[in-house]
């Protein structure tokens, strides 16, 4: 029956990737409201593409260009003229919703390149920024595009994007 359902509605190609990459978040979006899901989606593929920066480079330097790429991404979306990747193009489709989170994705990109310095974090503190800046900003706007603007509901994207 699930197969059945599967092949009426198929995923798009950023839902697959999140159901592939990352199941809890993927589950999550499914119960958001339909008209926010595939933003979701996109954000989560979006976060994940920036994450696995630091796991498919030997240098700092590349994962530097890989980063700078995604910032270029970004502002050729903003520009109406997206590149032609299959995350990008999602993004692009559901801009409308998302360029008012762009801050909060430019700043995802920021943390991520912190984290390809060698340097661990000096302590507790140092790390908790830098867990917040990364998955915290990606949690943060996922509340944001769900309208959370609520005081708890910003602190729990915050206790989420730690626990990512």
């Amino acid at each position: 029956m699930v197969e059945a359902a599967s092949r009426n509605h198929p995923l798009s190609e950023c839902a697959a990737e999140v159901r592939e990459h990352d199941p809890d978040r993927y589950l999550a979006a499914l119960f958001a409201p339909a008209a926010a899901r595939e933003a979701l989606f996109a954000l989560y593929a979006f976060d994940h593409e920036i994450a696995k920066v630091r796991h498919i480079v030997r240098e700092p330097l590349a994962g530097m260009v890989r980063l700078q790429w995604w910032r270029d991404a970004l502002d050729a979306i903003e520009a109406g003229e997206p590149r032609a990747q299959p995350v990008v193009a999602a993004l692009h489709a559901d801009w409308a919703q998302l360029k008012r989170l762009r801050p909060r994705l430019d700043a995802a990109i920021d943390a991520r390149e912190i984290e390809l310095s060698a340097d661990p974090p000096a302590d507790l503190a140092t790390l908790e920024q830098r867990l917040e800046a990364g998955c915290g900003e990606i949690a943060r706007a996922a509340v944001d595009l769900l309208d959370g603007h609520e005081e708890a509901a910003q602190a729990a994207a915050r206790h989420v994007g730690l626990a990512l």
